[in-house]
């Protein structure tokens, strides 16, 4: 509205002269779920690093570049 200051914990809805909490509109707004699989994720020299920090000892390949060739779902879950 003209001639009012702007509150910072509320915000216009678009329609105009109604307004709405800055909560009750970030509820009200569509949401996705966003996530990453670490698996597959981390590069190979990363991945590698780690293992031996932590000292695992990884599946029998030449290279650990090699863990990240696979075909399939299935070679995948059978290297991660």
């Amino acid at each position: 509205m003209l001639g009012r200051k702007s509150d910072p914990d509320r915000v216009a809805t678009g329609s105009g002269e109604h307004e709405m909490d800055v909560e009750t509109a970030l509820r009200q707004m569509p949401k996705a779920e966003l996530h990453l699989h670490l698996e597959g994720a981390v590069d190979a020299a990363t991945f590698a690093s780690l293992a031996a920090k932590h000292k695992l000892e990884l599946p029998p390949h030449e290279e650990v570049a090699d863990l990240y060739q696979y075909d399939s779902l299935a070679d995948f879950l059978l290297i991660y």
